[in-house]
């Protein structure tokens, strides 16, 4: 072999990747050789902690959002599950109040609108209702009736509700003279849709 020819076998031995040198006793690249590892080299130790040390964050945050769901959940629940506050006593002594009033003005159609539609009184031995009562009222020779009540013990929840009290009434008749009347009475009140009505009243004269 010429000259020519083995200048041409050393100078293609000598050839090396560009970017390629010697270091060390094994070929990298000149960046690795100038310490830049990021670009040719997976990552080190502290790159996989730091990717491990991100992920335990990440995973702690989600326990931490579901710690503060759970509370949140909790308290939803119970308050959900809590019974309603009862109405006032007060809405029922009103009922009966109003009720007594119409008795007086013979406002008959507030007078039912005040009951349930199977209303009933007791009085007197007879069981009445509301029809009846309009017709005792309207053939009564009371031309002018007063209600007074005493003595109130009321009972009331979400749906029904009772009370005993006294009544007192006073009454003028056509013929200008008085006659006064007491009794002890006690009424049951069933809610209807959003309005307490009264359902019964038992009415018996005071002795």
């Amino acid at each position: 072999m010429g000259t020519s020819g083995k200048a041409e076998i050393q100078k293609a031995r000598r050839w090396q990747p560009s970017g390629l040198r010697r270091s060390g006793g094994r070929d990298v690249y000149a960046a690795e050789a100038k310490g830049d590892r990021r670009s040719i080299l997976p990552a080190n130790g502290s790159q996989r902690r730091m990717i491990g040390s991100d992920h335990q964050q990440q995973q702690r945050l989600t326990l931490a959002m579901k710690t503060m769901l759970v509370p949140l959940a909790l308290i939803a629940t119970l308050s959900a599950c809590q019974p309603r506050k009862p109405d006032s006593p007060e809405e029922l002594k009103a009922v009966v109040v109003a009720y007594f009033d119409c008795i007086s003005k013979k406002d008959f159609a507030r007078m039912k609108s005040l009951t349930t539609s199977d209303f009933v009184i007791y009085e007197n031995g007879k069981a009445i209702n509301t029809d009846g009562l309009i017709d005792i009222i309207n053939k009564s020779p009371i031309v002018k009736a007063t209600y007074s009540f005493d003595g109130f013990t009321i009972n009331v929840d979400n749906a029904s509700g009772n009370m005993r009290y006294s009544n007192h009434g006073e009454f003028m008749k056509d013929d200008a003279s008085l006659i006064t009347r007491d009794w002890l009475e006690s009424a049951t009140f069933k809610k209807v849709g959003d309005e307490w009505k009264l359902d019964f009243i038992h009415s018996t004269v005071k002795k």
